[in-house]
């Protein structure tokens, strides 16, 4: 048997959202590691799990000791690993974990019975730490796959101006938008909430291997009703790195950790307009720039780094 075979892990049943993706290149890089792939939950599991949940009886009642199972959660998803969370010890990798919702992570850790889990926000981790000291409470950042996307052409062959994906930062939008139509620039964003820009994951790295600027903010900028003051590094900046974009906004503390140094050109939202158009009209200056940030993601921003990360720790705490 693999060494690693004693771990397992979930994989999605169903795809739910974009961030997705980056769950599933996690869950390839433990495969790819000797963990096992269990069966992923049928469309009736799902649907029990999420009756279970409404009446409050999902929880972990025993543990079979066979095997325990690594779990990729994004908030209240509980349905997307049950049964397996009623019957496995899970070891649990927690996105989106903000102050907001702390109290139902702190119920969510309970009711399972958790005695590892890792973060994508440090300090979530600093957090439960304190909250739950019995648990193993461990800061493992976002990464990329960065085989599934493209380097596209140097940034000045670039058709994409601007690319705002996903959430934004209303207040630079709202500046930005105007100034950029009024001067023809391709400026891409989602025209409506919610929506996606790039409606499948081949659309997505085409569009980001033709962005010469990828406008990154931390939740805590844009989301500050949510995140609070948990400013973090997300799956965003990873992959716009892997696609060569400029990244412009504002680098969380924890990437300039990883880094080394700032792989971000900060932007001031006072005067955001008027330094994109000095970004945009000197675009060569910046190539060296993101040609060591593709470098360094290759070193240092990988899910296959941070599945190794993951592994090596638990074999230390499960022996």
């Amino acid at each position: 048997m693999h060494p690693r075979a004693k771990f397992g892990y979930v994989p999605l049943g169903t795809f739910e959202h974009v961030a997705d993706y980056s769950i599933e290149s996690l869950q390839r890089s433990l495969a790819q590691q000797g963990v096992l792939r269990m069966r992923a939950p049928s469309a009736l599991a799902v649907k029990i799990g999420k009756g279970l949940g409404r009446l409050g009886l999902r929880r972990r009642f025993w543990s079979r000791k066979d095997r325990i199972l690594l779990i990729a959660v994004m908030g209240e998803q509980e349905h997307r690993f049950f049964p397996y969370g009623s019957c496995f010890e899970c070891v649990f990798y927690c996105y989106d974990c903000w102050p907001s919702r702390y109290d139902w992570w702190e119920k969510f850790f309970a009711r399972y019975r958790t005695r590892t889990a890792f973060f994508s926000a440090r300090s979530a981790a600093r957090e439960f730490a304190k909250r739950r000291p019995e648990m193993n409470s461990l800061w493992l950042p976002e990464a990329t796959d960065p085989s599934e996307y493209a380097q596209g052409s140097n940034l000045s062959e670039r058709p994409i101006h601007v690319l705002e994906l996903g959430r934004r930062y209303e207040y630079v939008h709202e500046q930005l938008q105007p100034y950029l139509k009024s001067r023809s620039y391709r400026h891409l964003y989602e025209p409506v909430k919610g929506t996606l820009i790039f409606p499948t994951k081949s659309a997505l790295v085409t569009g980001l291997s033709e962005a010469k600027i990828s406008i990154c903010f931390p939740s805590s900028m844009t989301h500050p009703e949510r995140s609070g003051n948990t400013e973090t590094v997300t799956h965003r900046f990873f992959e716009s790195i892997a696609s060569r974009c400029l990244i412009v906004g504002h680098c969380p503390d924890e990437l300039i950790e990883l880094f080394g140094y700032n792989p971000v050109v900060e932007l001031n939202p006072e005067t955001c307009a008027s330094e994109i158009q000095q970004i945009i009209d000197d675009i060569d200056q910046f190539q060296d720039l993101v040609d060591k940030n593709y470098s360094v993601l290759i070193e240092k921003g990988t899910w296959d780094a941070r599945a190794t990360s993951m592994l090596q720790t638990l074999d230390r705490i499960y022996g």
